[in-house]
């Protein structure tokens, strides 16, 4: 005799959704979402901070470019390491 190891329809639990989508979407959707409000914030006020505490704009340049120079080399490594 042959046995169904699929499981009955009515055994399978359904996860909870909101708005369409599962609960753990949800949720990382609710962090990305934080995380990008809080990154805008900070960027727009770093400046101000460093000119505030004594920093030329020399500085602010020095900065501004090290981050996106870190940024644009995690971006060519996280792509590069993708394609493997």
């Amino acid at each position: 005799m042959a046995s169904n190891n699929q499981p009955n329809s009515n055994s399978v639990k359904r996860g909870r959704f909101i708005l369409g989508v599962s609960l753990p979407v949800f949720l990382m959707g609710l962090v990305s979402l934080f995380t990008d409000i809080s990154s805008e914030s900070i960027q727009s006020i770093i400046p101000l901070f460093i000119l505030e505490i004594g920093g030329s704009t020399l500085i602010l340049g020095l900065i501004s470019g090290v981050t996106n120079a870190i940024a644009n080399i995690l971006k060519g490594i996280t792509g590069w390491m993708s394609l493997e």
